[in-house]
């Protein structure tokens, strides 16, 4: 038998609407939550390390987001983890 341990990042997921992702350190120190998906769109607020959203929907590497007040926009999903995307392996039946 073979035991070992994989990065959920690293395999292939569905995305689920609805899903609670937490937003991880970044070099800025924050996120900024815009209201399309890409850089050319209006910032509205900035996210922090810690912060939690709900996802609405996806495009690219880009996540519509709703905050606990409710206010909904996009940010980029490399600053985001999927609390549910690490969980232990089961070992395959033989």
């Amino acid at each position: 038998m073979v035991t070992g341990w994989a990065s959920a990042k690293s395999l292939v997921t569905e995305l689920i609407v609805g899903r609670f992702l937490t937003i991880t350190e970044m070099p800025d120190g924050y996120l900024n939550l815009r209201v399309g998906p890409g850089t050319q769109h209006e910032i509205i607020q900035r996210l922090h390390p810690g912060d939690g959203v709900e996802m609405v929907d996806a495009t690219g590497n880009w996540r519509h987001v709703e905050l606990e007040n409710g206010m909904r926009g996009w940010a980029c999903s490399v600053y985001m983890e999927d609390e549910d995307m690490y969980m232990e392996a089961q070992p395959l039946s033989e």
